[in-house]
């Protein structure tokens, strides 16, 4: 499927000298969803990616930690530079690459709602949570679940692995599919700003772009809705 005509930045991290060479995706992500909750209809031309010096510290900081907790710690910390809070978080995942006892299903939209959620982000944890089959667990299956759900809120999304295979590696996205404002746009630290004319475009071309560019990297998603 042909993103060229969808691409409105590109951008890749790797290349970006503010960084120094360090991976700063989740950094990159949570700015970008802080802008875009700020301002949801902003053009994806405008979207800044400049961090500032505060900011580029704890990237570096985290790039050179030596232990995951101590990783997840300063990670923790990146929060404090946004006005953003997070109204919830969940795994888009199959039962059988569950490793330990979660949630229900019904547990998870109750908390849901009690948070105010919105009916697209419920729409979306009952298509994607606790999904049957592990081959289910496609870029296409998010980018459909998430194109049919259409959620109010703006989407980080973790890609992992469910450690069945070699790699053990993450990165963040965001997807903005907000039909009120018409704006559906995937925001990848990797490759740049991505605007599509429908829920339908975005599903199958941000859905193909992801698997041309990460094929079988990640086959887990961890969604955090601000």
């Amino acid at each position: 499927m042909d993103n060229k005509d969808a691409f409105k930045q590109i951008y890749n991290q790797r290349f970006d000298p503010q960084l120094g060479g360090c991976a700063a995706c989740h950094m990159i992500s949570l700015n970008t969803a802080n802008q875009l909750k700020t301002k949801p209809k902003l053009s994806g031309e405008n979207i800044d990616f400049r961090l500032s010096s505060d900011m580029l510290r704890e990237v570096a900081r985290e790039d050179a930690a030596t232990t995951l907790t101590e990783q997840q710690e300063i990670l923790e910390g990146f929060d404090q530079f946004f006005s953003i809070d997070m109204r919830a978080q969940f795994p888009i995942i199959s039962k059988s690459q569950l490793k330990t006892e979660v949630p229900s299903k019904a547990e998870v939209t109750e908390n849901l709602r009690r948070r105010g959620a919105s009916q697209g982000l419920i729409k979306l944890t009952n298509l994607g949570y606790l999904a049957e089959n592990r081959q289910d667990i496609s870029y296409r299956f998010l980018t459909n679940s998430i194109a049919q759900a259409k959620p109010d809120e703006v989407l980080i999304i973790t890609m992992t692995h469910d450690g069945s295979g070699e790699s053990s590696e993450s990165h963040d996205i965001v997807a903005q599919v907000d039909k009120q404002s018409k704006v559906f746009r995937l925001v990848d630290p990797n490759i740049g700003v991505l605007e599509y004319s429908s829920p339908k475009a975005f599903d199958m071309q941000a859905g193909s772009l992801l698997q041309q560019f990460y094929g079988d990297r990640f086959n887990t998603y961890i969604v955090s809705a601000y």
